[in-house]
């Protein structure tokens, strides 16, 4: 049973959004923190597999928790799950640590995979986000170092 958190302050979405994913995958235990004070709390008082978090929640931005979550020891992975899918956004849930990028606006079924991509060590992007990371890396090519394996 894989535990998730999905942080997002719009009540009717993340019951919709839950629901979708109890439907689809009985296996999923799915929790609703509505702020990052929330989600912190739940935080402490439980282990969690993956948070799905939003990037603009009502006491901050969620990159604040998802670069907390990387931080912890041992980690706990994060997902961005946002409307927003420009450069800037895309870059700073990237670099706090997020594990993928969500849109939420991806058809429901989608979205089920990409979570399931992100527990299985995977990291989603939607084809929006993935331009942008490539436009940011030929426009940064000097900055951007890639090692052969």
């Amino acid at each position: 049973m894989a535990a998730l958190l999905l942080v997002e302050d719009d009540v009717p979405f993340a019951t919709a959004v839950g629901r979708v994913l109890g439907r689809a995958r009985p296996d999923w235990s799915v929790e609703h923190a509505a702020s990052l004070a929330d989600a912190r709390a739940r935080i402490e008082a439980r282990a969690f597999d993956l948070a799905i978090v939003d990037l603009d929640l009502p006491d901050g931005p969620g990159t604040q928790l998802v670069r907390e979550l990387a931080r912890r020891r041992p980690p706990v992975k994060a997902a961005a799950f946002t409307i927003f899918d420009d450069r800037a956004h895309v870059l700073d849930a990237v670099r706090a640590g997020a594990v993928g990028y969500l849109l939420k606006e991806e058809a429901p079924q989608r979205l089920v995979g990409q979570i399931a991509e992100c527990l299985d060590g995977q990291h989603p992007l939607s084809s929006r986000v993935t331009a942008h990371l490539l436009g940011f890396c030929r426009t940064h090519e000097s900055d951007v170092q890639l090692t052969p394996r």
